[in-house]
């Protein structure tokens, strides 16, 4: 099963109708998804290239980022 995930935040659902609930992570204060994948074995920042196997990591901070958080590749 396909799993949707946020590249600001790194929620996940199976439904990608939850890029219309809001984002506190996001510029534009809504999920943006990610391409449907199975489960990623990395995730990886696009501003500083950092990674973790959870998505969640995408809430951390991250100095080189204009949002200060990690923005997720993909």
């Amino acid at each position: 099963m396909a799993t949707y995930t946020c590249k600001y935040c790194g929620a996940q659902s199976c439904n990608s109708s939850f890029a219309r609930n809001s984002c506190s992570k996001s510029p534009t204060k809504s999920h943006v998804l990610m391409s449907a994948t199975e489960k990623l074995a990395k995730y990886t920042c696009v501003h500083c290239g950092g990674s973790s196997g959870v998505p969640s990591f995408a809430r951390n901070s991250c100095s080189k980022s204009p949002t200060k958080t990690h923005e997720l590749l993909g």
